[in-house]
């Protein structure tokens, strides 16, 4: 049975990395099929070094679990992050300097030694202080976890409730396999000890299977939550630690600072860094531009462009400028973009629209 878990563990994360991408490719469904693949790479090595003689022909393959330990709760937290509508930023990814520093002491550990073998590790002090290591790192990032889900859960509007069953279906996990680590650690702390007997073999048999339940727990999850709420791999719920003001008031804020920091003349401007700019969710604010103006974020955008572009053309001082100097100065990248949007929005080309303008101050 063991077995059979296992092998079906290893497939059913695999299988949902490599789809997730493909069928929702944004960036929460990015990060949550690294945390897929890296399971599924995690139970392939945990299989193969209890159940197979690999430890024995590669024992330098023992640090891989632990480095691997390291990284899924870091990337579960980034994750419920996303989710919770906590934009990642260059601090957070700093998260990462953990499991890849401890990666470099491991290899640097297994270097040190001429002829690695499987006593050189297992049971070990570095090994215990490893396990250690492991345990503390995720028990900081489940503790964060939870104190991210408390303070979503309060501005989470009724209708988007069910939303919140994913985040908090994962800082379940993130606490259950806290707990293998605790358990891994007491393990091979009690191992070092005599008089325990087989007992202590059973406390290992035990946290060998509560791994692989726990693991397989979250892949079943996962895939209920796919089949009945695709939703919640790819929108956040609604709060996720933004107390919305009224759409009206909000939208009026939206616009009041776009004009008045003319953001839209930054050409490498996205929806994305606006929103942040502007500190609300990238979907709320698409929601706003479509439902109370019928306009795309591009469509909002460009019509701030053309405005400034008009602007521009009417003044006597631009007389000599370049139609490519006006499309640059109001915020677009290229020429031939500034024209399309141009003649769609006046019916008039940049140089028709300079001639009209020049007629209508000699009239």
């Amino acid at each position: 049975m063991t077995t059979s878990l296992f092998l079906w563990g290893i497939i059913q994360s695999f299988l949902m990395g490599t789809i997730l991408p493909v069928v929702k490719n944004k960036k929460c469904s990015r990060l949550l099929s690294s945390i897929f693949l890296v399971i599924s790479a995690n139970i392939l090595f945990q299989y193969l070094l209890r159940f197979t003689f690999l430890k024995y022909d590669i024992p330098e393959l023992l640090v891989i679990p632990d480095c691997l330990d390291l990284l899924l709760p870091t990337l579960l937290f980034l994750y419920i992050r996303e989710v919770a509508n906590k934009s990642i930023n260059t601090k957070d990814l700093a998260l990462y300097i953990v499991p890849l520093g401890w990666f470099l002491v491991l290899f640097a550990y297994v270097a040190s030694h001429q002829d690695f073998e499987f006593a050189s590790y297992i049971s070990t002090t570095m090994h215990r202080i490893s396990l250690s290591v492991i345990v503390v790192w995720k028990l900081l990032l489940f503790v964060a976890a939870l104190l991210h889900l408390k303070a979503l859960e309060p501005s989470t509007k009724k209708k988007h409730r069910t939303l919140l069953s994913w985040p908090q279906t994962l800082v379940t996990f993130l606490g259950l396999i806290t707990y293998i680590g605790v358990c891994n650690l007491l393990f091979f702390l009690l191992k070092q000890f005599n008089g325990f007997g087989e007992s202590i073999f059973v406390i290992g048999r035990i946290a060998t299977l509560n791994y692989i339940l726990f693991t397989c727990f979250i892949l079943f999850m996962s895939v209920y939550f796919f089949i009945n709420t695709p939703d919640v791999f790819t929108k956040p719920p609604s709060g996720g630690g933004h107390r919305e003001p009224s759409d009206a008031r909000q939208l009026a804020l939206i616009l009041k600072t776009v004009d008045a920091q003319k953001l839209y003349l930054d050409a490498n401007l996205s929806i994305r860094s606006l929103s942040q700019q502007l500190d609300i969710p990238p979907y709320v604010l698409s929601k706003l531009l479509n439902e109370h103006l019928g306009k795309s974020f591009s469509e909002f955008i460009n019509e701030k462009r053309i405005a400034e572009a008009q602007r521009l053309l009417e003044l006597p001082e631009n007389n000599e400028s370049t139609i490519y100097a006006i499309a640059v100065d109001s915020g677009f990248k290229s020429e031939s973009g500034f024209y399309v949007n141009f003649k769609r929005l006046t019916k008039m080309t940049p140089n028709q629209y300079k001639k009209y303008v020049r007629q209508e101050e000699i009239a």
